[in-house]
């Protein structure tokens, strides 16, 4: 009896070792596909982009910007019409899952440059209520060359200096960014844009209350 017993025993715990190894390996492997996937040029990178491409049914190619990793995937940064004095910038959540690369959610902004004269245009991506979204997001571009850097800030404790980023595409002259901004942050964002020597070229502000869902005001 005690000899079935303890070969019970050890039956049990070789069964949930190989559980705790199978859920670390995936983790691993989880990991290693989020960081392959940042290189834009990298054949993980391609395979988010596929995922995009497959949800949103495109027919034409889009000019991917940058990709930036997350806890779970990653966020896609991409163009697609890259029209003179026009500007357009979209995001995507792309998770990885066991099955592969997934789309999760997304969002964009486009426009005429001349509806801002200081070239500086910011959008604002709300938390879309899942619990693994890297939601909320600024997502913004830049046609003014004379902006070489960005701030922003809630007044309190949340501040960030996004990336300016540029696409490697003979016809962009559009300079693109985003951040993640934590969902207990301010409620007023100030985007500040200064030049080369520090001056401020432009300041925007928005209100998360208008923009928000009614839960998370």
């Amino acid at each position: 009896m005690k000899r079935k017993y303890w070969i019970g025993l050890v039956a049990v715990t070789l069964s949930m070792c190989l559980v705790i190894l199978g859920t670390l390996s995936s983790e691993e492997i989880k990991k290693v596909r989020i960081k392959d996937a940042t290189d834009i040029n990298s054949t993980e990178s391609q395979a988010a982009q596929a995922a995009i491409t497959k949800f949103r049914s495109y027919n034409e190619y889009p000019v991917y910007v940058h990709t930036e990793a997350v806890e779970n995937g990653v966020l896609v940064l991409y163009r697609r019409f890259m029209k003179e004095n026009h500007y357009d910038l979209n995001v995507e959540h792309v998770r990885w899952t066991w099955r592969g690369w997934k789309w999760a959610w997304g969002g964009s902004m486009s426009g005429g440059q001349g509806a801002q004269s200081d070239g500086l245009f910011v959008e604002y991506l709300p938390y879309n209520g899942r619990q693994d979204s890297p939601f909320p997001i600024l997502l913004g571009a830049v046609t003014n060359q004379n902006i070489h850097k960005l701030h922003i800030s809630d007044g309190a404790q949340y501040e960030a200096e996004p990336q300016l980023i540029r696409a490697h595409h003979p016809r962009d002259e559009q300079h693109s960014w985003l951040a993640r901004v934590p969902r207990h942050a301010g409620k007023v964002l100030t985007v500040t844009a200064l030049d080369q020597s520090g001056k401020v070229v432009s300041v925007k502000k928005l209100s998360r209350n208008e923009l928000e869902p009614a839960e998370e005001q």
